[in-house]
């Protein structure tokens, strides 16, 4: 160990003291200076200083308690301020510092737009006041603050404030100018937007919707058409097939007739959810991708492509979002499904949906020129046996849907 025992003299002059317990703390801790002086084999460090440069520390006690106070020189040469002082001190240090960010508030304002000479200024008062704060801190430690009036200092801290208050305002009364510009300038630019809506409502005209519709129909017919020849070339009974979709067609012996059956089934998944705005079809970002791939795999069944073509590729591809299967089936497809996507689109700018309808008529209906078109035979209809295309209604405008009949032969 580094401290040795004390000696007996030490030891007794400790227990006979009455001072024992408090001189026992001093001399254990001059006990410890002096063996880090000792000898190469005592010494701790190097910079052992000297007995004569001890630091000794002057006791004073107090025979009623057992508490002890340091006697030193700063202690003796403290003074304490006066309430007045105090009361001062605080005033000016909420004086600075109101001072501080009135200060800091107007070199914010001077940024935008910028105006580096009160920039300059301001910064000047905020580093100004800084320092004060500072001095007020060294006056408060050191006791050195004589009593001032407290209102002049509070005076100064209302008036600062009053300087933030009158920039924080000017602040919003500029901000408020700029924003009844912007309002001014977008009700100018709706006002524009309006126009041009007017101006497209009297440009749309029902007569190109129905140019669209006939359109429609040639390239439903064109895929219909394509479809039924890959299903022939596959081995598949049309005929048989043409009946599951339109029992009527059991009596019918035309080609005609079949294509007409692949037509309504066509034209029913196709025109799905045509009533909506997106379809039908639930996606964030509807559009004509999106509407394409989710019609191909609601029209082409998967046993119906892997017997059409012998595997699933053209299924995988559209799947996968990322390319376009390229073969004459899924061009004719493709050309289908962006006449519908077209019609659609111009369907929807005609108006809200109590303004515009989509409508088909039922097996056994009337048959009625104003709502129907017959697209069987030539010959007069009496009643529907099932529709093939869909009518559409925009306001008082009416293109009616295409119907078939067919006739015993």
């Amino acid at each position: 160990m580094l401290i040795s025992g004390f000696s007996r003299k030490e030891k007794k002059k400790m227990e006979t003291s009455p001072k024992s317990r408090h001189s026992g703390v001093l001399l254990s801790i001059t006990k410890m200076m002096r063996v880090r002086r000792k000898g190469s084999s005592g010494v701790v460090g190097t910079d052992a200083c000297p007995d004569d440069d001890m630091v000794k520390f002057p006791v004073h006690l107090d025979s009623s308690s057992t508490s002890y106070q340091l006697n030193s020189e700063d202690q003796s040469g403290k003074r304490s301020l006066s309430r007045e002082a105090l009361a001062s001190l605080v005033a000016a240090l909420f004086a600075s510092i109101a001072a501080v960010k009135a200060s800091y508030a107007q070199m914010q304002i001077a940024q935008f737009p910028y105006e580096p000479e009160a920039i300059q200024s301001a910064d000047v008062a905020v580093v100004s006041g800084l320092k004060i704060i500072s001095q007020l801190k060294r006056c408060y430690y050191r006791k050195q603050f004589e009593s001032e009036g407290v209102c002049r200092f509070e005076i100064q801290e209302q008036k600062d404030l009053i300087r933030t208050f009158k920039i924080t305002t000017g602040k919003l009364n500029s901000d408020l100018m700029q924003r009844k510009t912007e309002i001014t300038k977008l009700e100018e630019r709706l006002q524009e937007a309006e126009e041009q809506n007017r101006c497209l409502d009297e440009k749309i005209d029902p007569a190109r919707f129905l140019k669209l519709v006939r359109q429609g129909f040639k390239s439903i017919r064109n895929f219909v058409k394509l479809m039924v020849t890959e299903m022939e070339a596959s081995g598949w009974d049309v005929t048989s097939a043409a009946c599951f979709i339109q029992p009527d067609l059991v009596r019918a012996q035309s080609e005609h007739y079949i294509i007409l059956g692949f037509q309504s089934f066509v034209c029913r998944v196709m025109f799905s959810g045509f009533q909506h705005r997106d379809f039908g079809i639930t996606n964030s970002l509807f559009q004509f991708e999106v509407f394409w791939r989710t019609k191909y795999q609601q029209l082409v069944h998967p046993k119906m492509e892997s017997s059409l073509f012998g595997d699933l590729n053209q299924r995988q591809i559209v799947s996968s979002g990322k390319d376009v299967p390229d073969t004459k089936f899924f061009h004719a497809y493709l050309q289908m499904a962006r006449r519908i996507w077209i019609l659609h689109r111009l369907f929807s700018s005609f108006g809200s949906s109590s303004e515009t309808s989509i409508f088909e008529v039922r097996r056994g209906e009337r048959f009625s020129e104003v709502y129907m078109q017959n697209v069987g035979s030539s010959e007069k209809l009496t009643t529907v046996s099932f529709t093939v295309m869909p009518g559409f209604k925009l306001g008082t405008t009416v293109v009616p849907c295409c119907c078939c009949h067919v006739h015993r032969s």
